[in-house]
């Protein structure tokens, strides 16, 4: 069976795991197992959570500290690009300006034909003929 040595392990952290241990009445190799095991089994469900935008308000207190630091700082981000937008006002658009939904078809339609042409599976001349 293979064997595990970590080199500086952090004294206060193995005090911790040699009282937990014993709480659980388990050994001191025994419990890293155990809190191994544990970690691992629910690690990707922690990195799911971790990056779950609806979960942040809940899970900040599991995050380390520089991890909550970067939230800040991001939060903080977003707060200030909103608020420079909100500052800017709406945008007036020109009476004549072309619907977006209808534009956004157009270009589908386009980027479609432009496929089917590549494949050759349909022609601009075509196309142009349809359209007509």
């Amino acid at each position: 069976m293979p064997s595990l040595q970590v080199k500086d392990f952090p004294e206060d952290l193995y005090e911790e795991l040699k009282e937990y241990a014993a709480e659980e009445q388990r050994s001191v190799s025994q419990q890293t197992i155990y809190c191994l095991r544990e970690y691992l089994r629910f690690r990707d469900v922690f990195q799911t959570i971790k990056h779950a935008k609806w979960a942040l308000p809940y899970v900040t207190d599991l995050l380390p500290e520089s991890e909550q630091l970067e939230s800040k700082r991001r939060a903080e981000r977003h707060r200030l690009v909103l608020e420079r937008i909100q500052e800017r006002g709406a945008i007036e658009t020109p009476e004549d300006f072309p619907d977006t939904v209808e534009l956004i078809r157009e270009m589908r339609e386009e980027r479609g034909n432009q496929i089917l042409e590549a494949a050759g599976l349909f022609s601009d001349a075509e196309n142009k003929g349809q359209q007509a």
